[in-house]
């Protein structure tokens, strides 16, 4: 005989039917804020207000930025490559780097490193990284 219960298929070892897997977890909220409308677009806006800030100084400031990443070199031409890129001044560089310091501006501490912008970074930061910017330009000479 037949008794009610029985199973269409197999079990498995131990004698549980097999479960279906864990949700996902929800994103970080890092990602759930990346996503809302429009944030890319400010995001570039913002960087595009950012590079050409810096690529107005003068001062043989080249600027290279995809998107939110930016790269700042001095040198006489646009830097489009690993070989222009070493080519462009480190020590002058290093100079700007430091007085940025000063003015209370971090960027990287090497022309071959990337800066990034994110959301933090709004209108009164970027001013206020361009004037000190110009004002580390102007001591460095």
């Amino acid at each position: 005989g037949g008794g009610g219960g029985a199973r269409a298929g197999p079990l498995p070892p131990g004698g549980a039917p097999p479960r279906p897997p864990p949700a996902p977890p929800p994103p970080p909220p890092t990602l759930a804020a990346l996503a809302a409308p429009g944030v890319w677009d400010e995001l570039e806006r913002r960087g595009a207000q950012l590079e050409e800030g810096l690529a107005e100084l003068g001062g043989r400031v080249q600027v290279a930025r995809v998107g939110t990443m930016l790269g700042l070199f001095f040198s006489d031409a646009p830097v489009t490559c690993w070989d222009e890129a070493r080519q462009a001044d480190t020590e002058r560089y290093a100079g700007f780097h430091r007085a940025l310091l000063e003015r209370g501006v971090y960027l990287a501490p090497s022309q071959f490193e990337a800066a990034f912008l994110s959301t933090a970074h709004g209108e009164e930061e970027i001013e206020a990284t361009l004037e000190a910017a110009a004002g580390a330009l102007a001591a460095i000479g």
